[in-house]
């Protein structure tokens, strides 16, 4: 708390003197601990030891290097003066955003703030960093600008347009990108004040519009704040999502096809309410679809790669799976490589679809089971979800006995992440697209001996609390479930990181090549323990009210 005390009293001196009226919504703000600030700390041990790993600063390492590029690789037209190494500039930079205490917002790539705690003499380098990564994109000479005790000098691009902002005072450096960055350094100053004043043991806040963020209009129209922290040796994750109307949400009473799901269980999800969801998508919109399911659930056992299965509810299984065979071979024939085989076909003596002409998988669905006759259950391999014991009834009883939850997902991380893994190398096939290289850092970080042993229980609860509020609660060893992990690998990997990179197609590979689509091993997932013939012990998450 002295630290925040400190913090506050210096930038005040930035505050003086701010611009009136309020600040455009922001797209993204974050506060961060710094990792300075961090050490030796005892409470998200499992967290710190996966960071510690070779491999994973391997990947840090590749990722800062990759940030300290972007702007000359993905802005090369706004660059004006390529005789100044701005790499040699943005290194030391992120490093300092990695190392100490810092906030930030971001509202587009010409509009965003941010302040941090390098102390008084990296704040000094700060300044001459500046103003020299400003030669690059042409600003011009810098001018003070009066802030009260702070130095801030302003300098403005070669377009006249967009000006940037750099001051200091005491152990903060403040930097801002904007029509009047001026102005938005004080007033984001006074916000990071007020921040310091309230005091948190949070590692990391974060708060956004997931839709103004990326523009993908499948994402809620929310104000997401999401806080992390260490909680003994694990990590805790709390969210808020605020929605400006009330939700269309119908939830029916849960229903699980228990019968079906059984042993050895590594993962399983359940969710409900989806119906409005899916209902935005093109393809759920087809009439042969209706009604769409109003819940569905997830698991995966641990013998297989292909052994992931779904199920939803249906009044006549049979039926409706009639009318969605058509609709699934188009849609499958739509999205599928045009060197792949693979073809939907209906089996109406078995109340089944399949997917044909595959290795190691043969997806499918099946009307009403008699494990699961008011069902339709699916999965990547034949019904091999009849075999072993039932699935455990108190992991089960965390979803039935929960009439405000909405979703629920368990999983143990490490040998659902090599599962994750192959899964996604099966999709990439089917679709014509490239995997990750298999001798990439991203590789090697997944399946580091050292990285995964970290990898425990993970499970995260969303509940409705009110009709216009949702509320996440995750207890996890790293933070991040197998799929999340999987999906920071490929964007980590990218080649227009830290922006998205659209994945390469097997059309790219020299011609040589272009015939030999990289399929998945049907290798048994290779972990550094055997999977549990039952769930490790699972502790629900609270949210935080």
């Amino acid at each position: 708390m002295w630290l925040a005390g400190i913090g506050a009293f210096a930038l005040a001196g930035f505050a003086t003197g701010a611009a009136a009226g309020e600040s455009v919504a922001p797209r993204l703000t974050w506060g961060f601990a710094g990792a300075r600030n961090l050490a030796g700390g005892t409470d998200g041990a499992l967290l710190r030891k996966a960071l510690a790993q070779p491999a994973t600063v391997q990947v840090l390492k590749q990722a800062w290097e990759k940030l300290a590029t972007a702007p000359q690789r993905l802005a090369t037209n706004q660059v004006k003066d390529a005789s100044v190494d701005l790499r040699a500039i943005l290194r030391p930079a992120i490093a300092d955003l990695a190392d100490c205490r810092s906030f930030g917002v971001w509202q587009g790539p010409t509009e965003w703030a941010v302040a941090i705690e390098t102390g008084a003499e990296t704040g000094d380098r700060w300044m001459r960093d500046w103003a020299a990564a400003g030669k690059v994109f042409g600003a011009g000479t810098p001018e003070s600008v009066e802030a009260c005790n702070a130095e801030l000098k302003v300098a403005r691009l070669a377009d006249g347009n967009v000006a940037t902002a750099c001051g200091r005072l005491g152990d903060w450096v403040g930097l801002a990108v904007g029509k009047d960055p001026a102005a938005r350094l004080k007033l984001f100053s006074a916000e990071v004040r007020t921040a310091l004043e309230a005091g948190t043991d949070a590692w990391m806040e974060l708060r956004g519009n997931p839709r103004a963020l990326t523009g993908c209009a499948m994402l809620p129209d929310a104000d997401v704040r999401i806080t992390l922290r260490g909680e003994g040796e694990r990590v805790r994750t709390v969210g808020t999502m605020k929605f400006g109307e009330p939700l269309d949400l119908a939830l029916d009473p849960w229903q699980l096809p228990v019968d079906a799901i059984h042993e050895p269980l590594i993962g399983f999800a359940a969710g409900r309410g989806m119906a409005p969801v899916l209902a935005k998508l093109p393809v759920f919109q087809r009439p042969e679809l209706a009604p769409l399911p109003g819940q569905f659930c997830i698991w995966t056992l641990g013998l297989h790669p292909m052994q992931t299965y779904l199920a939803w509810p249906a009044d006549d299984p049979g039926e409706a799976l009639k009318r969605m065979a058509p609709v699934l071979a188009e849609e499958f024939d739509r999205g599928l490589s045009v060197l792949h085989p693979a073809r939907v076909a209906y089996q109406p003596e078995l109340n089944r679809v399949v997917v044909t002409n595959l290795i190691n998988a043969v997806p499918f669905l099946e009307a009403g089971p008699e494990v699961a006759p008011r069902w339709i259950v699916g999965g990547l391999s034949l019904p091999l979800y009849l075999r072993g014991d039932v699935g455990p009834k108190e992991l089960f009883d965390q979803v039935t006995n929960r009439p405000d939850l909405i979703w629920f997902d368990w999983e143990l991380t490490q040998p659902r992440l090599e599962i994750m893994w192959h899964l996604r190398t099966f999709a990439a096939m089917l679709a014509g697209y490239l995997p990750l290289s298999p001798d990439g850092a991203m590789n090697a970080w997944l399946r580091d001996p050292g990285f995964t042993e970290c990898l425990g229980n993970t499970a995260t609860e969303v509940t409705l609390e009110s009709p216009t509020e949702l509320k996440l609660a995750r207890v996890s060893s790293v933070g991040f479930t197998a799929f999340e992990l999987t999906r920071l690998a490929v964007w980590l990997d990218g080649e227009n990181f830290p922006l998205s990179t659209p994945p390469k197609t097997i059309l790219d590979l020299p011609k040589t090549h272009a015939a030999k689509p990289v399929r998945p091993t049907p290798a048994v997932p290779r972990t550094t323990k055997p999977a549990p013939r039952k769930p490790a012990p699972v502790r629900r998450p609270t949210p935080q009210r």
